[in-house]
């Protein structure tokens, strides 16, 4: 930003800033770093005089610089809000001295020099009357940032800050060197760098007034400092996109020899390896078995890959140009690999999730989920995503050394996807959201100083990073849509709202689904919705993670995002929520009992396993109905005798445990099978055996006899880029269901010169 013409310029152009906007964002960068409340911007630069709406007028300020500089107010760069208080700068500022304007130049040197002649001049604007001067040039008020100084030479009237009652008053010394402008290589005003300014003072404060000093050097602040190099021969990233086809990426990686492997799904066929080079539009297929995920090609030629089965996967090595892999190590669900095949690092999933270095020595296990875990340059230490709210990619960016030092790096991260590590090892690149889906691609230090490395339209999602620094970046079209059957005879309705919908329930009589919004539209704490399935607009009852209707229809659970864990009733219509489930560390489900008086949801302790608990609507003690249980839902039985949960792990076992205390029994389903419903007799349980790909199946399961009946099938119409189906919702009499299926559309990009 230029504080003698109100200028200001992002990424080497010029962006339009009224003037008061302008001037209250040169008032809190001269301040970095301070809490400028708003009683002082008022007095600095509004004045008690004034009759204007004060705080609507800092508003509109206030926005149209954040609409200026790209700022979020939920996740800031430049502007922090302190509610009720005031703003903080929080990005770096960067004085830079600038040459002077053509008009500026004097015809002869005055004694004392530019910087007498400034003071002079500013001395003689202080405490002028507001009005014009003697040639129709308009004067601000002296209780503004800018005042129209005069200059010895009236053709050489221009801007200068001198206000705040003559608190800052600049000018510019001759610079010794000013290349040509008609120079080809010459650089955009505001110019090359000159002599220091020039700033007195504010009469009435002290020498040592910080902010006074900082106003001292402010020529050019953080909005433009970034972009300095921009104007003197930055060069632009250069991306090259790599994939055509439609559908989902699923990872990608630099050979050593130039060549790119990745993964993918493409036009709804089955998950494939591909090999491309840069400059190439149609990739090759690699001969290996279906769902098989390449990770990288080593130096020595042997392309390392994922071999994915039902419940966790196996690090194998493949030819490069195919065929059978050789398994090394089975039972995990991430992993990488040295450029040169010596050292693995591996994750396992189960109750808990385990990070080894190598296969076999455990140097961290962690309750949340952990991926995306990346070996650094020296194999020294791995740096990993971690989810701690089940079923949902809110996260941090964690590193572990051998020792098995665990370090947070950043944290409070909306959603996280993709992590690599700098060429030199000083840095973690990854891309996350602060707020939604829409991501940038970010560096952290091993220190934990953050940075945004560039932000782009929609998802980003980063896969590897080069020794010579380019990038394989993936931009990425998330949207979750929401679709269902109500009624016998009906045919499918797409209930979709927003850009993630997705259905946690349906009511007993098939009218009303219940989902959440976690996308940008759902806000930082998510959203929670019921609709009416005639497809009449929702209705948003709160924030959290929504969870099931009661089945009198009156109250749905959710699970809060941010605060003490816990779970809150929202009613459907008239009344006031009700907060159950405190004293926990982590909530992962809740439900109801048949009567809408009593809750049923797992939770776990500090120090204790997962657990299901019951407790009554109204509030009261909280009693434990289960010994140790897995993350996902647990159901009552129509007589509300006994509870259907799931034992810890990817192997689980289905068990019926009684209400009133007593040993469970086993329930005759499989691992994989995800019940849905009880018939409204208890006898029969609707299920769907999960399924990577293909249609869900719905089957009727008999609880006495085991024995099972096919019941429905559904499946997505559109299969370009469609994940696996969300967990069905259906109703008792199985007339109705709803279903979300998650669609992700992906480019991937060679990107060169970020920095």
């Amino acid at each position: 930003m230029d504080a003698r013409t109100g200028e200001v310029w992002r990424e080497g152009l010029p962006v339009h800033l009224p003037p008061q906007p302008f001037k209250v964002l040169f008032l809190l960068a001269s301040r970095a770093g301070d809490v400028v409340t708003r009683e002082e911007i008022r007095e600095e630069l509004w004045g008690h005089d004034t009759f204007v709406d004060f705080d609507g007028g800092l508003n509109f300020c206030i926005n149209q610089i954040r609409k200026a500089l790209r700022d979020n107010a939920e996740s800031p760069t430049f502007i922090h809000t302190l509610p009720r208080r005031g703003y903080r700068f929080i990005a770096s500022v960067e004085p830079v001295a600038v040459a002077p304007l053509a008009s500026e130049a004097a015809p002869t040197a005055a004694p004392g020099g530019a910087k007498a002649d400034a003071v002079a001049a500013g001395e003689a604007a202080v405490g002028e009357p507001d009005g014009e001067d003697e040639s129709g040039t308009p004067r601000a008020r002296s209780g503004h940032l800018y005042e129209v100084m005069r200059d010895p030479v009236p053709a050489a009237r221009r801007w200068r800050p001198s206000g705040l009652s003559g608190f800052v008053r600049m000018a510019t010394s001759p610079a010794p060197e000013v290349e040509p402008e008609h120079s080809p290589t010459a650089a955009p005003r505001p110019g090359p760098v000159s002599a220091p300014l020039a700033l007195p003072l504010r009469p009435g404060r002290g020498r040592g007034a910080p902010w006074a000093w900082a106003g001292l050097a402010l020529v050019v602040a953080a909005v433009i400092a970034a972009f300095a190099a921009a104007r003197t021969g930055r060069i632009e990233p250069l991306y090259e996109r790599l994939t055509f086809r439609r559908g989902t990426l699923y990872g990608a990686r630099f050979g050593p020899s130039g060549e790119i492997t990745y993964s993918a799904a493409w036009d709804g066929g089955e998950r494939r390896a591909y090999v491309t080079h840069p400059g190439e539009t149609v990739p090759r297929a690699l001969d290996l078995p279906a769902r098989t995920i390449g990770l990288k090609i080593l130096t020595s030629g042997e392309l390392v890959v994922l071999l994915r089965r039902d419940t966790d996967a196996v690090l194998a090595l493949a030819p490069a140009a195919g065929g059978t892999p050789r398994e090394i190590v089975e039972g995990i669900s991430w992993a990488d690999v040295s450029p040169e095949g010596t050292r693995i690092g591996v994750i396992r999933s189960g109750s808990e999730d385990r990070v080894e270095l190598p296969p076999g020595h455990e140097i961290a296990r962690s309750s949340a989920k952990l991926n995306f875990l990346r070996l650094s340059p020296a194999a020294d230490r791995v740096a990993l995503l971690s989810h701690p709210v089940p079923g949902d990619d809110r996260g941090e960016v964690v590193t572990v050394d051998a020792a098995g030092q665990r370090t947070v790096l950043s944290h409070d991260w909306a959603s996280l996807e993709g992590l690599a590590w700098s060429p030199d090892g000083r840095e973690v690149w990854f891309t996350g959201a602060k707020v939604g889906a829409d991501s940038t691609l970010n560096a952290v230090s091993l220190s934990g100083a953050e940075r945004v490395v560039t932000r782009g339209p929609g998802r980003l999602v980063l896969h590897d990073i080069r020794k010579d620094g380019a990038v394989l970046l993936e931009r990425a079209t998330r949207r979750t849509e929401l679709r269902g059957r109500f009624g016998p005879a009906a045919a499918e309705r797409d209930l979709s709202w927003l850009d993630l919908s997705m259905v946690t329930d349906l009511s007993a009589d098939g009218r009303t689904v219940v989902f959440s919004e976690s996308g940008e539209g759902g806000g930082a704490g998510y959203g929670v919705f019921t609709r009416a399935t005639d497809g009449a607009p929702p209705v948003r009852l709160g924030e959290g993670r929504a969870m099931t209707i009661s089945p009198d229809g009156q109250w749905v659970l959710t699970m809060p995002l941010f605060g003490p864990p816990r779970i809150v009733a929202l009613p459907t219509g008239a009344g006031t929520p009700r907060t159950l489930g405190l004293g926990f560390t982590r909530h992962a489900w809740a439900g109801w009992f048949p009567d809408s008086r009593r809750v049923v949801f797992t939770a776990a302790e500090a120090g204790q396993p997962m657990r299901a608990f019951a407790q009554d609507l109204d509030g009261g003690p909280i009693r434990p109905v289960t010994g140790e249980v897995g993350l996902g839902p647990a159901y009552v039985t129509p007589d509300s005798q006994r509870l259907l949960a799931r034992t810890p792990g990817a192997a689980g076992r289905w068990q019926l445990h009684p209400i009133a205390g007593g040993p469970p029994q086993a329930a005759p389903l499989n691992a994989r099978d995800r019940p849905l419903a009880f018939t409204p007799d208890g006898r029969e349980l609707f299920v769907t055996p999960w399924s990577e790909t293909g249609p869900v199946v719905v089957e009727r399961v008999n609880l006495s006899t085991g024995e099972r009946s096919r019941w429905t099938e559904v499946r997505a119409e559109d299969k370009a880029g469609a994940g696996p189906m969300m967990p069905i919702v259906i109703t008792p009499d199985g007339q109705s269901y709803a279903y979300s299926v998650h669609r992700v559309l992906s480019e991937l990009y060679l990107v060169r010169g970020l920095r």
